[in-house]
């Protein structure tokens, strides 16, 4: 259990570090321009209960498992900074219960319901990733033609 509390709190730590040189203030290096605000959907705390499966994570009786898919880049575009760190932090958390399931799974030596789940977390996440760096790419293009009309 300990080196998937370490594996979790590795990925969380880049999480941050991959989010925040988007986030900075350029005028004020070291300042993060994120406002500090909850950004979490859980009704309650529930502690480790949030990275176990819900009712709607396992398969019913008929041995069904409903996914959606993953988000396409051009729907996060079209989304702020604020709702894609939400995104990325929903998908986070989502990520952990898929991996706590997954190492239960094989602990038990058991197939894991829906696999193919994480690879859409993991497809999304990267589109976010994305999505951040053409943001940053524009604002670099942007920046020195800007500099050069002053």
């Amino acid at each position: 259990m300990s080196t998937l509390l370490r594996r979790i709190r590795s990925i969380a730590l880049n999480t941050v570090n991959q989010l925040v040189p988007f986030a900075r203030n350029r005028s004020c290096p070291g300042i993060v321009a994120v406002q500090q605000r909850s950004i979490s959907c859980s009704l309650s705390c529930q502690g480790l209960k949030e990275f176990l499966p819900q009712k709607g994570d396992l398969p019913d009786e008929d041995g069904k498992l409903i996914i959606g898919r993953s988000w396409r880049a051009s729907e996060l575009r079209v989304k702020s900074f604020e709702d894609l760190l939400k995104l990325w932090y929903v998908l986070l958390k989502e990520k952990n219960m898929l991996l706590t399931l997954q190492h239960e799974a094989r602990r038990q030596r058991v197939p894991m319901p829906g696999p193919e789940r994480l690879i859409k977390v993991n497809k999304s996440m990267a589109r976010i990733r994305h999505v951040l760096r053409e943001r940053e790419t524009a604002r670099e293009k942007i920046r020195p033609a800007s500099k050069k009309s002053n």
